[in-house]
């Protein structure tokens, strides 16, 4: 559940990028790469923890600090 808030979250903070007038084509550009490489690593951290190979606490921490990401790259 998490994960896909997380997802969600990043999609609000493009989505909200390229309605905003002015906001840097190459940042958007940046932002989207940042995600599509959020996504394949957050599923492959996912899948360890259903498959009990990783600490679940771990995966949720590193979500957190993943939002710190898409957060810098929505500063202008």
């Amino acid at each position: 559940m998490l994960y896909k808030n997380e997802c969600q979250n990043w999609r609000n903070k493009i989505n909200k990028a390229k309605k905003t007038a002015g906001f840097p084509a190459d940042r958007l550009e940046e932002m989207l790469t940042a995600f599509e490489v959020f996504k394949k690593e957050a599923l492959q951290r996912k899948k360890a923890v259903k498959e009990r190979t990783a600490n679940p606490k771990e995966f949720t921490d590193w979500l957190y600090q993943q939002s710190d990401i898409i957060i810098k790259l929505c500063e202008l």
